[in-house]
């Protein structure tokens, strides 16, 4: 659906397809400023009249952070809102709005387009309730295991009093192993198990950075990590992702004093890179340290970080020289990462 606006907020261009979904035809309201009509129930601005009168810094009084700036044409807008007085029912709709110049660049008026996407809407909130009866159904069965792992301590524990020989003493020792290591894999389970519930966001990177330093323990290490406007749209768990490289690095470098992350621009990719000057990753390895359960603690860290960052199309790989400390490179696609205002 579309229509064209003029200075002066008349309506120049009503297509067939918003005529058929409001009712109103071109011969109607062409040469009127009812373009608000078919969305709301009383008159308001609609995103193509902010951009005529050059007004957008007052876009958010009536869109919030609903709207915000589009990437392919200068000077326009895009959002995503439900309209409940609209013509659908359900009223979800992506819209985006652009400003017509003349020749020489002065705004003469304003496109704005809608789609209607209520069903997808519907689909992604039937989804969204499935993830969250699986993170429910996690939870607690998470929390049965771990009291039956508690169980099994207390009895490991009472019966360590009773056996002396060694080839027993071996057995109870791989025993409270394996209770451990059971334990340590379901409490990272808790950690991820919000993966994808919430949909993706725009995360300020440096902010993501510094969130992830948060949660390390302090040691004998400096972490350089730089300051920034770029924005990039990843999973809320984006933050876990760099806490894990910066985890495994101090925990797995032997000898890491120094840990430094750095981005560049290319035109089409953000490249981030977490530098370490550890023992590195031996070449052979180099393409299993993301599968599932390979490593020296849970197995499971380098995986789920893998997993975040392709939510949103995000990769992630290791291009470090061994014996000279490891470097992971995430490489972010245009359309996934852009510059604060």
């Amino acid at each position: 659906m579309q229509f064209v606006i003029d200075k002066n907020h008349r309506v120049l261009y009503w297509n067939k397809a918003i005529e058929t979904f409001s009712g109103i035809s071109a011969s109607t309201i062409i040469g009127t400023t009812n373009h608000w009509n078919p969305f709301y129930r009383k008159e308001r601005p609609m995103l193509a009249d902010f951009l005529v009168d050059e007004d957008v810094k007052n876009i958010s009084q009536w869109y919030s952070d609903r709207v915000i700036k589009a990437p392919y044409v200068s000077g326009s807008y895009e959002g995503i809102e439900f309209m409940p007085d609209a013509e659908s029912p359900g009223g979800w709709f992506y819209f985006t709005a652009a400003p017509v110049r003349d020749i020489n660049g002065r705004i003469i008026g304003a496109v704005e387009t809608f789609q209607d996407i209520s069903e997808t809407k519907k689909l992604e909130s039937a989804l969204q309730l499935t993830l969250k009866k699986l993170n429910l159904l996690s939870s607690i069965t998470r929390h049965d295991l771990l009291n039956k792992l508690s169980i099994l301590s207390g009895l490991w524990y009472l019966i360590t009093e009773y056996v002396h020989d060694p080839e027993g003493t071996e057995i109870l020792t791989r025993v409270k192993d394996t209770n451990e290591s059971i334990q340590r894999q379901l409490a990272m389970t808790r950690e991820y198990q919000e993966l994808g519930i919430k949909a993706p966001v725009w995360q300020n990177l440096s902010d993501v950075f510094h969130s992830a330093v948060r949660e390390l323990d302090s040691g004998p290490f400096v972490i350089d990590i730089p300051e920034s406007s770029i924005e990039i749209f990843a999973d809320a768990l984006l933050s876990k992702v760099f806490y894990n490289l910066f985890e495994n690095a101090i925990r797995h470098g032997e000898k890491v004093s120094h840990i430094r992350v750095l981005y560049a621009i290319t035109d089409k990719e953000l490249h981030i890179t977490v530098n370490d000057d550890g023992v590195g990753i031996p070449s052979g390895e180099k393409e299993y340290i993301f599968e599932r359960g390979y490593g020296k603690n849970t197995g499971w860290g380098l995986f789920l970080s893998k997993e975040i960052l392709e939510i949103t199309g995000i990769t992630i790989r290791e291009i470090g020289t061994p014996g000279e400390g490891a470097v992971f490179e995430i490489i972010v696609p245009k359309t996934g990462f852009r510059k604060e205002d």
